[in-house]
């Protein structure tokens, strides 16, 4: 499980935690910093190497933004964690409209 998001870290981890998702140490990442794409942010790097070797199963976010504030990045992350088996949860659901 590999969270994203400094501010909301514990928001994240106690939705994960309420569906019975491990949490593991060395796996929890706060990199949702000031890059817009999440290649940039510290973390995601490190983050796609655990879902690769599955050792992580996917990434919990506060929100989509987290992934990218633009569409196309976004839907380009949810695509690469697909074809690699993994997931991707949002504490606050997205909304029709949100991300267009």
């Amino acid at each position: 499980m590999i969270f994203f998001g400094r501010e909301v870290l514990e928001s994240a981890q106690k939705y994960a935690r309420r569906r019975s998702w491990a949490v593991s140490r060395g796996q929890v990442f706060t990199g949702a910093d000031d890059a817009t794409a999440p290649d940039g942010r510290r973390g995601w790097s490190s983050a796609r190497e655990l879902v690769l070797a599955g050792r992580a199963d996917g990434v919990v976010a506060l929100t989509a933004d987290v992934f990218s504030g633009e569409i196309d990045r976004y839907r380009y992350e949810l695509a690469w964690l697909e074809q690699h088996f993994g997931f991707e949860a949002l504490v606050v659901p997205e909304t029709t409209g949100a991300q267009s």
